[in-house]
């Protein structure tokens, strides 16, 4: 091979080089600025929404039977166990693989990736789970056969020492979607 070929595909090599630094920069500039979850992490209720009065809001103007579906004592204890299973939560993450498990063991394993995860809830329903990063915040959407669907956004303010999980949950029924912001605070390690 001749000097001047030479010269020519290290000039190419380098120049592809140059050319793809930034993207890879960027790529894991982005990996570097998502949070890691794990940990254990205790309701703060004083800084946190009152589920009862957001669902009140959103039953709003029709009321009826679905007013005393949502508006009921059953409706309300079923609130407040969703409340208390939610008091403290433990979270394994290892990016990709992100798994919550609440109060009762009961436990969720997702990918940060997108793949689906489907699931049958205690009633007999089907669901189907993804999880991705949209910057800094872990995007969690279940998708319900109803309809419904559930968006949960994990936000991580490390200098508080705060995870914040804000839902939206939409459906048929629902006069506008219901909308909440849960803030935990880290518990130390024992």
């Amino acid at each position: 091979m001749t000097d001047r070929k030479l010269l020519r595909r290290s000039l190419i090599v380098m120049c592809g080089l140059i050319c793809l630094t930034p993207v890879y920069a960027a790529q894991t500039g982005a990996m570097a600025r998502r949070p890691n979850f794990t940990g254990t992490w205790r309701l703060n209720r004083e800084l946190s929404d009152k589920p009862q009065e957001k669902v009140k809001e959103a039953i709003g103007e029709k009321g009826g039977a679905l007013g005393r579906i949502m508006g009921g004592r059953a409706a309300q204890d079923r609130i407040k166990n969703i409340e208390a299973l939610a008091e403290v939560l433990r979270i394994v993450h290892d990016d990709p693989e992100f798994q919550v498990t609440a109060n009762n063991n009961l436990s969720r394993r997702l990918f940060t990736d997108g793949r689906k995860v489907s699931a049958t809830t205690p009633n007999g329903e089907s669901v189907e789970t993804t999880a991705r990063w949209q910057g800094s915040q872990l995007m969690v959407v279940t998708q319900r056969a109803n309809g419904g669907k559930l968006t949960q956004t994990y936000t991580l303010d490390q200098d508080a020492g705060h995870m914040m999980i804000s839902m939206r949950i939409t459906g048929q029924r629902l006069d506008r979607p219901i909308e909440l912001r849960f803030v935990y605070d880290a518990e130390a390690e024992r």
